[in-house]
Formats: C-alpha cells, sequence, structure tokens
C-alpha cells in the first residue's frame, strides 16, 4: 500500500513538474568568442539568476576550438544558442532555431585600416593584398569582402589567424590593408599607427536563439526573465557581461534578412 501510494504521488510530482517546463536541464551553446574561463565567469551571473527566479536550468556549453564549436553546431542538439548572426541563420534555416532576443547597445560593424602614412582609398585597393582576422569572422572578414565584392573591388584576401596579427601585418606591410572591428582595434596597443579608411554598413548584435523543440512556457520565461533584467542597475550589468545590453525582440526581416541579400554564405567556409 505505501509503495504504491509513493507511485503514486511520485507520477503526480513529475506531471506537475513537467507542466512548468522543468522537467529537464536545458542546454545553452555559446560562440567561442574569448577563454572559456571568461565566458563561464560571465554567464554565471545570469544562468544562477535564472534558475533561482524562475526555476529554469541552463548548462553553458562551450569549446575552446571554433572548429569544435562548428562541429557541434552542425549536430543542432543544443536547446538555446548564443552566437554571431551568421551562425544564428544558418540553423534557423537547418534545423528551425528562432531567434528571439538580441541587444540593441551597439551594431556589427567592419572596418578596413591602412598604416597612418598611407594615402590609399578604397578603390585604390583592388588587386591588392588584404588581411583578415580569419574566413569565418562575420564583421571583420565576411562583411568587408562582400562590401567590396559588391564594389567590384577585386583582392587577394590573407588569413591571420587573429585581429592583432591583421594590424600587425598591416603596420609591417606585409599587407596594405586589414580587416577588423572598432573594439579590437582599441585594444590594440599600437592603433595610433593606423587609420580606418572605410566601415561597412552595420548589422544587428548576437541574437538568442531557441529551438523549436522547446516549450513555449520555457521560451517566453527566458524572454521575460531577460527584460526583467533590463529594469535594474544590477540586471542591468548582468545583462552588459553577456552582451545582451538593451534588450530588444529580434525582428528577423528586419535585424538579420540583409545577410541573404549580402548572399554572405558564398564568404563562409562553413556551410549547415
Amino acid at each position: 500500500m505505501k509503495l504504491r501510494i509513493i507511485v503514486i504521488f511520485l507520477s503526480i510530482f513529475i506531471l506537475v513538474i513537467s507542466s512548468y517546463g522543468f522537467a529537464r536541464e536545458y542546454e545553452l551553446l555559446r560562440a567561442p568568442q574569448s577563454s572559456m574561463l571568461k565566458l563561464s565567469m560571465a554567464w554565471r551571473p545570469f544562468l544562477k539568476k535564472l534558475e533561482k527566479d524562475t526555476g529554469i536550468s541552463l548548462k553553458l556549453k562551450l569549446f575552446k576550438r571554433r572548429k569544435a564549436f562548428e562541429k557541434y553546431l552542425n549536430r543542432g542538439k543544443y536547446d538555446f544558442l548564443f552566437a554571431n548572426p551568421y551562425y544564428s541563420l544558418l540553423v534557423k534555416d537547418k534545423f528551425d532555431y528562432q531567434p528571439i532576443v538580441r541587444s540593441d547597445s551597439k551594431r556589427l560593424v567592419g572596418i578596413i585600416v591602412v598604416s597612418k602614412e598611407s594615402t590609399f582609398s578604397i578603390t585604390e585597393l583592388n588587386g591588392k593584398l588584404i588581411a583578415f582576422p580569419g574566413k569565418n569572422a562575420l564583421a571583420a572578414s565576411m562583411l568587408v569582402r562582400s562590401f567590396l565584392v559588391q564594389k567590384g573591388i577585386q583582392f587577394s584576401p590573407v588569413y591571420t589567424q587573429s585581429h592583432q596579427n591583421t594590424y600587425l601585418a598591416v603596420l609591417n606591410n606585409t599587407v596594405i590593408a586589414g580587416g577588423g572591428i572598432f573594439r579590437t582595434l582599441n585594444d590594440f596597443k599600437e592603433k595610433s599607427q593606423l587609420k580606418v579608411i572605410y566601415k561597412t554598413p552595420s548589422i544587428a548584435m548576437h541574437p538568442l536563439s531557441v529551438h523549436i523543440r522547446v516549450p513555449e512556457k520555457v521560451k517566453n520565461q527566458v524572454t521575460k526573465f531577460i527584460f526583467n533584467l533590463a529594469q535594474s542597475q544590477s540586471g542591468r550589468k548582468i545583462l552588459k557581461r553577456i552582451k545582451l545590453s538593451k534588450p530588444v525582440m529580434v525582428d528577423f526581416n528586419r535585424d538579420y534578412e540583409v545577410l541573404r541579400e549580402l548572399k554572405i554564405k558564398n564568404f563562409s567556409s562553413l556551410q549547415l
């Protein structure tokens, strides 16, 4: 009799928990923009408060190497994704992930830099060597290369594996120009020896995406939690750490459809 009561109680408990969408832990995949330790520390306050306030547990999935991340990205097994707009576009098309929230505090802009003494204009880069951090770097490489092609400028790309190496290649006259972004240029110790001769039109920042298999109730609670954080100073600090300052709902056509118009997939080695 006691055993039967326990079984009934556990069954009811499981049904109640399931109805709230908390029956299991959800996985959040984060693209490797910086070290795993730095990303883990940045996301910890957000994840801890999310579980405390809503009961929703998100497990952060990180990778040290971008290739390993992209391989896992192609599996489509994670529940949430925070990554650049190109990755988000790929998984939306292939796996039905839906971008839901993004930051409205900044915009993604690619830049082209030359040495301070250079007299080259953007049109004079035709036929020249131009350095980029990597083929799949969205703003610093893919956006810049797509806009150069649109302008009819032919060039030979050199991939240096990092923003710093790109800027150094320009300073050392290994290349005439290099692609980058303002944040990494501002962090570059010898930035005063470089100048920006071109910046791309901007696009919206990284969205938080969710797979359609995640219950609507869970998706809505996570969204509401993010907007609630934005209402307090302490919450805004948490959002700033994970690059979700001034959160707004995503309008895909408004925010990211431009990536299709630019045929951005033609400038990436990653095709899911």
